[in-house]
């Protein structure tokens, strides 16, 4: 009979070009592309301005990329190398786990403030300081949540964090917190779809307004083909 370790090891092997090609794209894209285009939105006079809650998304997918490549910069990335430290793995473990939930917050703040820019007819819509702190900050206070639940459980179970069953990186097997963290997540992505559904509206509207008042209708067709697009890939990744 195949041990856990062997069975992982095996598996591992038949799947290290997978892995490498999952490495590369996360190191080149998260971790290097995704850096120099947040400094060119920031520095460059050349560029238009983003609204920061852009901005906050590319961050959060380079901190994504960090994370997932936390073996990979410790040296255990590959299945056949050594096993992770148990501090290593729980480390990643926890960083991960907050990802979803991050991610789902900075976008629905961004499509927020596209829906608001829309509604104001293109006009960057008023928001006090203290507001655009609280919601750029939102998508780290559900990072940070999750990840210091899964440090909890993790420390109390340590038996639960391995490698075994995610061949890529370290996963914690406690269904309770995948549970809510998918919840949780779906419950964002739900709000997402809501407002994209509200931006078709106001856009549909305002076509219909345009040519009853007898008006060329200018509509921005790639604003448009995103919002459908992205809505459809949000929508697949409820199923």
């Amino acid at each position: 009979m195949i041990s856990a370790g062997e069975d992982q090891r095996e598996l591992g092997t038949s799947a290290v070009p997978i892995l490498n090609v999952w490495i590369y794209f996360n190191l080149v894209s998260n971790v290097i592309l995704l850096p120099i285009l947040v400094l060119t939105f920031m520095l460059s006079k050349r560029v238009t301005k983003r609204h920061p809650s852009l901005i906050n998304v590319c961050m959060t997918w380079i901190l994504s990329g960090i994370f997932s490549l936390l073996l990979f910069f410790g040296g255990r990335a590959k299945p056949t190398d050594p096993d992770p430290s148990s501090a290593l793995c729980i480390t990643q473990t926890s960083l991960l786990y907050g990802i979803l939930p991050m991610w789902s917050v900075a976008v629905l703040i961004l499509m927020y403030f596209i829906l608001g820019i829309i509604s104001a007819d293109g006009r960057a819509s008023g928001v006090s300081r203290s507001k655009m702190t609280l919601m750029l900050g939102a998508p780290y206070i559900a990072q940070f949540c999750f990840s210091i639940a899964t440090l909890v459980i993790s420390l109390k179970y340590p038996e639960y964090v391995t490698r075994e069953h995610k061949v890529f990186y370290c996963a914690l097997k406690y269904p309770p917190l995948s549970n809510a963290m998918s919840i949780f997540t779906f419950i964002m992505c739900l709000g997402i779809i809501m407002i994209k559904l509200r931006i078709c509206v106001l856009l549909f509207r305002r076509c219909r307004g345009m040519r009853r008042n007898g008006q060329s209708i200018v509509v921005d067709l790639q604003l448009l083909v995103r919002v459908i697009i992205f809505g459809a890939f949000v929508f697949l990744g409820m199923l």
